[in-house]
């Protein structure tokens, strides 16, 4: 094994590299998938067919918080954001 792949210098954050950033790309994802999750129900009707609802949707406040928490327009931001900044380091 080469010294550089056991030297913790080598996984040294770059220079300019805003880890802010990432950990906001990162809580975008996990929140957009925690609310996909949230979307389908899955479930037997009673003669045995299966059933797919969307029970979030029926609840009254959805609609307002869908509103308010609405992530994918920051994540496309912070991506962009994150492009320009390696564009310009490189």
């Amino acid at each position: 094994m080469s010294r550089a792949a056991i030297d913790p210098r080598s996984r040294a954050v770059p220079v300019g590299r805003d880890l802010t950033l990432d950990l906001v790309r990162v809580a975008c994802v996990l929140l957009v998938v925690f609310v996909h999750v949230l979307f389908t129900g899955v479930g037997r009707e009673s003669d045995g067919s299966l059933l797919i609802e969307k029970t979030v949707e029926t609840q009254s406040w959805f609609t307002a918080a869908s509103w308010i928490a609405n992530i994918m327009p920051l994540f496309f931001v912070v991506g962009g954001y994150a492009a320009r900044a390696g564009w310009r380091s490189a």
